[in-house]
């Protein structure tokens, strides 16, 4: 019994110890993977023509909102992507002549962000899109650069846009700010964005390391 015992202890140590190796190589792979959370966004506004909220965005600074509420309900509301000669000046981190919306989040957003923008577009009409991590407002010289920016072309006739940022790796500690203008001004083209309804649920998608980052 005695020898027999001893054996069986020798085969509980012997397994032990590759059970130990092999954690070894498993335990740093493990401890290396990042947990990540996909979240979506909606574009929301209080007034049903976007321009009506024009003396909280140009003047009191406040920005149209997204957050994770799905809209729901019709008619959507709508807002132009300003364009007229001369202006408005697209060099500004949250220009509130612009249909710019801020949602409040705090983590780090990585990979893929989708941005699907319902819209009514003339011919031949160019949107730019940006990414700013708590955008300060500013416009020139005190502009901040966008952590993400792209142009795409918008299909005449009423359509949804889908505008995609690629290898993101955006901080945010506070608040993520989308800005629209039209690129290659001066053009004639115009843009009209559709939000905050159940038939034109504008959003953003992306993927957050930090599971509560709305």
């Amino acid at each position: 019994m005695g020898g027999k015992g001893f054996t069986y202890m020798k085969r509980i140590a012997a397994l032990l110890a590759v059970a130990c190796v092999a954690a070894a190589f498993v335990a740093p792979a493990e401890a290396g993977k990042v947990k990540t959370f996909k979240h979506t966004v909606y574009l929301h506004g209080t007034q049903q023509a976007g321009e009506a909220e024009a003396p909280d965005t140009w003047v009191g600074g406040i920005w149209m909102k997204m957050d994770g509420t799905k809209p729901a309900g019709d008619p959507p509301k709508s807002v132009f992507v300003t364009n007229y000669v001369g202006g408005p000046n697209t060099n500004c981190s949250g220009n509130g002549l612009l249909p710019v919306w801020a949602g409040d989040m705090k983590g780090t957003i990585k990979g893929t962000v989708t941005v699907a923008l319902h819209t009514v577009a003339s011919p031949a009409a160019s949107l730019e899109a940006r990414l700013y991590p708590d955008a300060n407002g500013g416009c020139n010289e005190s502009a901040m650069a966008p952590a993400a920016s792209t142009i795409v072309e918008v299909a005449p006739g009423q359509s949804v846009t889908k505008i995609q940022f690629k290898k993101v790796n955006i901080k945010v500690l506070s608040r993520l700010v989308l800005q629209l203008n039209m690129a290659g001004a001066p053009t004639p083209a115009q843009v009209r964005v559709l939000y905050d309804s159940d038939s034109a649920a504008s959003s953003v998608k992306f993927t957050c390391i930090k599971k509560k980052c709305l």
